[in-house]
């Protein structure tokens, strides 16, 4: 289910609506499809190996991909693992949820077809990490392309009220440490088009109308050093 959900999610190959038609470039419009395979190769050749938990009966369990060990922020996250795992906080690891589930609002249930959906795309997206991180940095990847501070939370749409505590000097540092990118503000979800796989949204997204961005699949492919001829 982690190559399907890699492979539906990344690739550009739709022939009808405004979801995933390809990439455009200089010579035209390109279909995408992506064929996750297992390999033993180990990165900079392949994507970092994570964990897969399966989780029942239980609080909902967290996914996370921090990346891999190329950044600052990688790095330091690895420092927490053993500490974050004492309060089942995971960092790195992807969770397959099924049956029922203690939320945040109280207990629920998801049978085996939401489960496997929920699956396939937290799987493109915590996979989707590496892609990101790998031509576009850590913060890029970690903040969620702007939709998120480091600290995981999602932005609001627009820019936060200032508070007198953010005129201190403490503040400001906080301020400026959650946020690397505070050009970008946080999004509703959009309730017709394309949902970006790699952004954290207000409100519901929906499986069939969510994708990898455009510009993150040329990216992906840049990484790969294809060149298309003109």
């Amino acid at each position: 289910m982690v190559k399907e959900g890699v492979n539906t999610y990344w690739s550009r190959n739709k022939t009808a609506g405004e979801v995933g038609k390809g990439i455009n470039v200089d010579t035209g419009n390109y279909t995408v499809i992506v064929n996750a395979e297992d390999t033993d190769l180990v990165p900079p050749y392949s994507l970092n190996d994570i964990p897969l938990i399966y989780n029942t009966n239980n609080d909902q369990g967290r996914s996370g991909n921090p990346g891999c060990n190329r950044g600052i922020i990688s790095r330091g996250t690895k420092v927490f693992d053993g500490v974050t795992s004492l309060f089942n906080n995971p960092i790195q690891q992807i969770t397959y949820n099924v049956g029922y589930l203690e939320f945040s609002n109280g207990w629920g249930y998801w049978n085996k077809d939401k489960a496997d959906n929920e699956f396939k795309e937290t799987s493109a997206h915590e996979l989707g990490h590496e892609i990101l991180q790998a031509f576009g940095g850590d913060i890029y990847s970690y903040q969620h392309k702007g939709s998120s501070y480091l600290t995981q939370n999602t932005k609001p749409t627009s820019p936060p009220e200032e508070k007198w505590y953010d005129r201190t000097i403490p503040g400001a540092i906080w301020r400026k440490a959650k946020d690397r990118m505070p050009e970008v503000n946080g999004e509703n979800a959009p309730s017709t088009g394309e949902q970006d796989l790699m952004k954290y949204y207000h409100g519901s997204t929906t499986f069939d109308r969510v994708v990898a961005a455009e510009d993150d699949v040329k990216g992906l492919i840049w990484l790969t050093g294809i060149k298309i001829e003109q």
